[in-house]
């Protein structure tokens, strides 16, 4: 009988137990035998293969029966076996001519817009948030030389006598200013006097512009020194109480900024998550919505794929019960007694059961194989936000800012010195020892064989997924052998 359920397209290493998805083992080097060749230890990645191969099939055919109770009594049924299922797979697509289309379109519609309003207005705050980062970082620049100053550094005192001039005084255009006054005759000294003499209070400008005149200064020339000096130390003070003050308002704003963005960003999440799941077009499965036998363009038709994956850990291994849906309905919009207008769904059911012995990086594996594309797009989204994430966090972090503490706190976690070849040696005895090829072998098989055992008394056959299937069909009032 012909399957529903799609290859599981997960590959593992048979000596280092690598996990793969399918597009990243096609990227590997390929055996002359067709073998996918490991990257970490030159070992043979195999496909992880179900159990039993064929798997079980089952099939409601119920004109009046929805479907929603062969889901949920399925979840039960997972539970009470000790699994913890969760949902992998669950698209759909419908005939264009239906009222479940038309329906389906006019929501999608409203989320679409709702999520382009969201996204335009974080567009905007985000090159706000990049115009904050590059004043914060101007006014660090500006700070670094009044700090070096208050610390003794001439070149830093220098620098800022050059702002000064340049922006307060005007440069060399005003003739009042240093440079201007050095082109009239006396004065000509002024500017090597201004930037070599170094007060650190203004109290120490008055003795130091007097020692001037043993050098052979005239008084005139002190005097307009002495007067340039005062002008540039009280410039000096204001502007540094100035920045520091505005520096602490950016912090601020900038904290504020980021988590108006992060709100935005969460409130825009389930938006994308809807349009994504609204999408009709979705092929639902092996073969393209236009290929599907199963839906006819001018009649009211739908189909409807989902998958549940069990999970119950075993050792080194996961017994994991992989139940896959594939219904074949026919919609009837309905008013229902919550006074909301929705479909009903009508019609064939098929289900597969396959079993697995997994660890848990092949469970890691499998899940980011079906990763949705809405969560790429939140990507896109906060891939602008990393562009900057190192300087972002370290001014977010000087906010007191908790979610940047927490993230710096685990970069440096991630980011610490790892311990030397002897104490890797005393510590390895403590490590969980990973099992041998020959080890897993029968380990999968013990497994294979709890979830599927074919030599049971009467020639039935029994184990954990047999039951299931078997148990199943009972609850629903099929045919039993």
């Amino acid at each position: 009988m012909t399957t529903v359920a799609d290859p599981l397209g997960i590959y593992r290493c048979t000596r280092c137990n690598k996990s793969y998805t399918k597009r990243e083992a096609e990227r590997l080097k390929k055996t002359r035998s067709g073998k996918y060749k490991c990257n970490k230890c030159r070992g043979f990645a195999e496909e992880v293969k179900a159990y039993p191969d064929k798997g079980l099939t089952l099939i409601f055919t119920d004109p009046q029966g929805g479907v929603e109770k062969y889901y949920y009594s399925m979840l039960e049924h997972l539970w009470e076996r000790g699994f913890v299922p969760e949902k992998t797979k669950d698209v759909y697509t419908a005939s264009e001519a239906s009222s479940l289309w038309a329906e389906m379109e006019r929501r999608k519609q409203f989320q679409a817009e709702q999520a382009m309003k969201y996204l335009a207005s974080i567009g905007s705050m985000m090159k706000s948030l990049f115009q904050m980062i590059r004043e914060l970082r101007l006014i660090d620049e500006r700070l670094g030389h009044y700090k070096g100053r208050n610390k003794g550094r001439s070149e830093d005192d220098i620098a800022l006598k050059g702002i000064w001039i340049d922006k307060v005084e005007g440069g060399a255009q005003k003739p009042s200013s240093v440079y201007g006054m050095a082109t009239q005759l006396g004065f000509t000294t002024l500017p090597d006097l201004f930037f070599n003499t170094f007060p650190k209070k203004r109290s120490d400008i008055g003795r130091i512009v007097k020692s001037l005149a043993k050098l052979g200064v005239n008084a005139k020339v002190r005097e307009v020194l002495q007067r340039k000096l005062s002008e540039f130390m009280l410039w000096v003070t204001n502007t540094e109480k100035e920045l520091e003050a505005g520096r602490k308002f950016k912090l601020m704003y900038l904290r504020q900024h980021f988590h108006v963005i992060r709100m935005y960003l969460e409130w825009v999440r389930p938006y994308i998550k809807n349009v994504s799941g609204l999408n009709i077009l979705a092929a639902g499965g092996k073969a393209d919505r236009n290929t599907r036998t199963e839906l006819i363009r001018a009649a009211e038709t739908a189909v409807m794929d989902l998958e549940l994956m069990g999970v119950k850990k075993e050792g080194y291994f996961n017994k994991c019960i992989r139940v896959v849906f594939h219904f074949s309905t026919q919609p009837s919009l309905e008013f229902r007694k919550e006074y909301q207008r929705g479909p009903v769904h009508l019609g064939r059911t098929m289900m597969d059961f396959e079993g697995y012995a997994m660890t848990d990086s092949d469970l890691k594996a499998y899940r980011d194989s079906k990763i949705d594309d809405d969560i790429e797009v939140l990507k896109a989204v906060f891939s602008s936000i990393q562009a900057l994430e190192d300087e972002l966090l370290i001014y977010l972090k000087q906010a007191n800012d908790e979610y940047a503490q927490e993230k710096l706190s685990k970069k440096e976690l991630k980011t610490e010195k790892q311990p030397g070849f002897i104490a890797r040696m005393l510590t390895r005895t403590s490590k969980k020892k990973i099992p041998t090829t020959y080890e897993r072998t029968e380990l999968i098989k013990k497994i294979h064989t709890g979830l599927y055992n074919h030599r049971t008394d009467f020639g039935f056959p029994s184990g954990i997924l047999w039951n299931l299937f078997d148990k199943y069909k009972k609850y629903h009032g099929s045919i039993r052998w």
